[in-house]
């Protein structure tokens, strides 16, 4: 048995699918940097240097206290902020802050040694709204590429096998309809 080859119609057809779906795609690809939290906000990265920072003083040093109370106004006003700080004995908490309250999602445990007698607790709910609010931008945004795409698809089927055999039925229905008068359309036509 001989395959059949495929059609103009149906070539057009393919070759525009697979145009508009690597469009999509790439489209996809290129706005995930957008809806990003990272694109928006920088990680701190001066959290954990300050603890271990902390860790190499002598709790009782002068420096240590220097280190520490540097630390506490260094990162309580910041966006992601100081909550609960334990260095050895020595303990702070911010006071605007009930920490009973926060969700886990909505703080970060940073520890400054390996036996965890220097750690903080940083205040992440607004980089945690952030996020949800781009995740959510991000699926809109999908949903609308998608539909668009789907709109595209359309249209190209439409375009290219729908009209064309809407066209043809019409013409039939004229020519039952009045022969000589589809004649001479015919004629003047060509």
């Amino acid at each position: 048995m001989k395959k059949q080859e495929e059609s103009k119609v149906g070539k057009k057809l393919s070759d525009l699918t697979t145009k508009w779906v690597i469009v999509l795609v790439l489209t996809m690809m290129f706005s995930v940097p957008i809806f990003m939290l990272t694109t928006y906000r920088e990680e701190n990265t001066s959290f954990e240097f300050g603890l271990k920072l902390m860790n190499q003083y002598n709790e009782n040093s002068t420096t240590f206290e220097t280190v520490y109370d540097d630390y506490i106004d260094q990162h309580k006003e910041i966006r992601t902020n100081l909550i609960y700080l334990v260095a050895f004995n020595s303990k702070w908490e911010n006071e605007d802050v009930n920490r009973d309250k926060i969700r886990s999602t909505e703080f970060t445990l940073v520890t400054g040694n390996d036996d965890n007698t220097i750690y903080g607790l940083f205040y992440t709910k607004k980089n945690t709204m952030l996020e949800a609010a781009l995740s959510l931008a991000w699926t809109v945004f999908i949903c609308f590429v998608l539909a668009g795409g789907a709109l595209m698809f359309s249209w190209d089927t439409d375009v290219l096998v729908i009209y064309p055999i809407e066209n043809m039925i019409w013409k039939v229905k004229d020519i039952a309809a009045n022969p000589l008068n589809a004649a001479k359309e015919e004629a003047r036509e060509a």
